[in-house]
């Protein structure tokens, strides 16, 4: 999947901290049609939840950052739930 080629780049826009929720936000507006193309990829109903837990997921095994907690924040629909908060190591 090629939107998670973006990763590295997205990382390097934060200063310290973010959320899942804000980490696709920029990943999506910095990528908008190869975010279209993965949500395009993906065969399940619900194409949004299920890119956004792949993107998730592959932050949750990269090597620049970090998560000790959640908090409760808005996802792109507009509906709050709980997020990791990511910490920038390298």
């Amino acid at each position: 999947m090629s939107i998670l080629n973006h990763l590295d780049e997205v990382i390097e826009e934060f200063d310290t901290e973010f959320t899942t929720h804000e980490f696709i936000l920029v990943l999506a507006k910095n990528n908008q049609r190869e975010y279209i193309e993965s949500l395009s990829e993906q065969n399940g109903e619900q194409p949004f939840k299920d890119l956004h837990s792949r993107i998730g997921n592959a932050l949750s095994t990269h090597p620049s950052v970090e998560t000790n907690k959640t908090i409760k924040s808005v996802n792109i629909f507009g509906i709050s739930s709980q997020s990791p908060v990511w910490v920038r190591i390298n």
